[in-house]
């Protein structure tokens, strides 16, 4: 590429730059870029430090005149704090070097100024710029605009100092405080003093919602400087900067409101809401008056936790919990609600598998206005048996999953109403009815009884469900089967002969594996005494059963357990 220089200006000359890119940068921050023209005249300057652009057909043997000239201005700069914690920039959007302490800068005055300077976060200001000796240096928003003569002198402090200041609101007309919404730091809402004052950090941006809807907001100011909110936002966000803090005075008036009465007969059983904006009514007592503001159209009820809605009324109307109500002034709200209870018992099993698929079990599944519907993941329940706490108006309950499922109800398998999941609408429940879940299809055993006349039992299957004359009956595996006998009597229980005994709560269990044959019949040996040797010679013969002698008194703890005669009485040993 051939190039000469003359005068402060260099012309390059070149064939063949189609599809190339020319960049052209200073070295030495003292000069400054002028101007950057192909041999038509055609400006290509796009920065005081630097140009670039891609070469089209028309840049073909083209000739490109540079036009520099000297930094001939200088100002300096004092920096308190970390210099990387903002940036000063001259017109062209270059960024100017600077340490901490003390820097000498060179600049065009017509070409560089006026100069920017910012803090690197986009929601930070530096606390302070003033300028001495000459130019101007003016608040802009979270910035400063720089306007520097030959010879200034900038001092920049990057850190605010750590005071607390007011932030306050002064309402040119009485009652209208409801414009301002909310003050938020950092996203985050705070709250005013017991004066209303709002004390923050200097230094620390805020933001201010103000209500738009309901008022007519005729002028803002915020330390006498006028504030213009946008006709799509409500908020007006600023950072605290001066010692003194930041007044705002507003002039607003009301659009006016609708007066509501609500009357309920336990005000702690419902919720009225006025809206996302609104929120929730505070009851007073079992007659509230409210003022909602034009913005609230519409209001809805319904129970509170651990209630259900009795009635909503307005007027002759009746609504139901989460009904859209529309706002008209004088109207009277009437609504109460009774405490819910789930008392009842809905015995459960699930599977006991290895990984099982995840699945959930909704109580009151037809509606969740009043805030009743309650979730049951699978993760919270524990395999084998539990017991499901419901209230009747919880059915229809819902068992979902996305993945293989097989619900029974009193062992009758119910049907899946959805055709790409697995989904039951366990109806006509009541209390000790058994909902059984299973990951994959049981299998099914023949449970057969028989039970002597003389033993006095109760038999359940699945702990709840009481079985009467107990026969032959076809049971899903895994089914735990209980015989509970009358008066806690002692029974000889056997499953497919092998003998059971009772547990801590003196009941036999079984759990059904396969088929299986169960025996109930009284104990021989209940009744019976238990052996003592007081007043027995230890020579007395020990007959069994069969009358044959098995040896003598003093030899007992040598027989095996069993039913002996001693001393012409029947023991047990």
């Amino acid at each position: 590429m051939e190039c000469t220089a003359s005068d402060g200006k260099w012309v390059i000359s070149e064939s063949g730059l189609q599809g190339k890119t020319i960049r052209i940068a200073l070295i030495d921050k003292d000069y400054t870029i002028v101007k950057v023209s192909d041999k038509n005249g055609v400006e290509k300057k796009s920065s005081n430090a630097s140009v670039s652009w891609d070469c089209t057909y028309e840049d073909e043997d083209n000739t490109f005149t540079i036009e520099t000239r000297r930094r001939t201005s200088t100002m300096t700069v004092n920096v308190d704090g970390d210099p990387s914690m903002f940036r000063l920039r001259y017109k062209d959007d270059a960024t100017v070097d600077l340490n901490a302490g003390t820097n000498s800068v060179t600049f065009d005055s017509e070409l560089d100024a006026p100069f920017s300077l910012e803090h690197v976060s986009y929601n930070k200001t530096l606390y302070k710029a003033e300028i001495a000796n000459g130019g101007s240096v003016e608040r802009d928003g979270k910035s400063f605009v720089v306007n520097p003569t030959d010879g200034s002198q900038l001092d920049i402090t990057v850190d605010f100092p750590d005071m607390d200041v007011p932030v306050s609101f002064t309402f040119v007309n009485e009652g209208t405080e409801g414009v301002v919404k909310s003050v938020s730091v950092n996203y985050s809402t705070i709250t005013p003093d017991a004066n209303g004052v709002y004390n923050v950090k200097l230094g620390t941006s805020i933001d201010v919602l103000f209500n738009k809807t309901d008022y007519n907001i005729a002028s803002i100011k915020a330390n006498d400087e006028i504030v213009t909110l946008s006709s799509y936002s409500s908020t007006y966000s600023t950072t605290v900067t001066d010692e003194n803090g930041l007044n705002f005075v507003i002039d607003a008036t009301s659009k006016g409101s609708s007066h509501v009465t609500i009357i309920t007969e336990n005000p702690s059983s419902v919720i009225v809401n006025g809206g996302y904006y609104y929120g929730d009514v505070t009851l007073t007592g079992t007659t509230t008056e409210v003022e909602f503001p034009a913005s609230v159209v519409q209001i809805s009820v319904k129970a509170a936790a651990g209630y259900k809605t009795s009635y909503i009324t307005v007027d002759d109307t009746q609504y139901k919990p989460g009904d859209f109500i529309p706002v008209v002034d004088g109207m009277t709200v009437r609504c109460n609600g009774e405490e819910y209870l789930r008392d009842q018992k809905l015995t459960l099993y699930v599977q006991e598998v290895d990984n099982p698929n995840s699945f959930s079990i909704t109580l009151h599944s037809a509606s969740n206005y009043d805030g009743l519907t309650k979730y049951i993941y699978n993760d919270e329940l524990t395999t084998g048996y539990s017991t499901l706490m419901y209230n009747e108006d919880d059915v229809p309950m819902e068992v979902y999953s996305s993945y293989d499922l097989v619900a029974y109800l009193n062992d009758v398998k119910l049907a899946n109403t959805s055709s790409w999941a697995c989904s039951y609408n366990v109806d006509n429940v009541k209390e000790g009815d058994v909902l059984k879940l299973f990951y994959t299809e049981p299998d099914t055993y023949n449970v057969t009884y028989t039970v002597d006349s003389e033993a006095a039992v109760e038999v359940r299957h699945d702990r709840t469900l009481v079985i009467d004359n107990p026969s032959t009956h076809t049971v899903l595996a895994g089914t735990e089967i209980h015989v509970v006998p009358a008066n806690d009597a002692d029974l000889v229980v056997k499953a497919n002969d092998a003998d059971l005994e009772k547990d801590a709560e003196g009941k036999y269990v079984v759990t059904v594996k396969a088929d299986t044959n169960i025996s109930v019949a009284p104990d021989p040996a209940a009744g019976i005494d238990t052996i003592t040797t007081d007043g027995i010679s230890a020579d007395a013969p020990v007959y069994n059963l069969q009358g044959i002698q098995v040896g003598i008194a003093s030899e007992l703890d040598r027989l095996p357990a069993g039913i002996y005669i001693v001393d012409g009485k029947k023991v047990k040993l």
